[in-house]
């Protein structure tokens, strides 16, 4: 997800530069050219608004399930399988850190609350010290 993202937002500047630059020329073609490019412009920016959206409900469902699973009550019991997933829990807000910071308010209403444990709220408020 976060790779097509990143393609739209090439595709999207690409899309409007080609646009100012027609917009420069008076001639029929030219207006044309450019109509069609305002609409290739729209469609790209639409595809982007959609993967940004579903970009946002996979951080939050990712982060709600690691929650979850390092939760006391649903979670592991191993306290071998609970380190190597705090791990990787670290590893992905790490990873992920600018698009959990996009979503640092949805994040702290529905997945870190009062509820989830304590090291699973303390590495989530880690990460936002050091995005800060």
């Amino acid at each position: 997800v976060n790779m097509r993202v990143v393609q739209l937002q090439g595709r999207l500047e690409a899309a409007k530069t080609a646009a100012n630059a027609m917009a420069d020329d008076d001639d029929d073609l030219a207006v044309t050219s450019v109509i069609q490019t305002a609409e290739s412009v729209e469609h790209v920016e639409a595809t982007l608004a959609q993967m940004v959206q579903e970009q946002s409900e996979v951080i939050v469902s990712t982060a709600r399930h690691f929650a979850r699973l390092l939760s006391p009550a649903e979670g592991t019991s191993s306290e071998l399988d609970r380190a190597w997933l705090q791990g990787r829990f670290k590893e992905f807000l790490r990873t992920y850190r600018v698009q959990i910071m996009e979503n640092v308010a949805t994040l702290e209403s529905q997945v870190f609350v009062a509820e989830t444990s304590d090291d699973v709220r303390q590495a989530f408020a880690d990460v936002r010290i050091l995005s800060a």
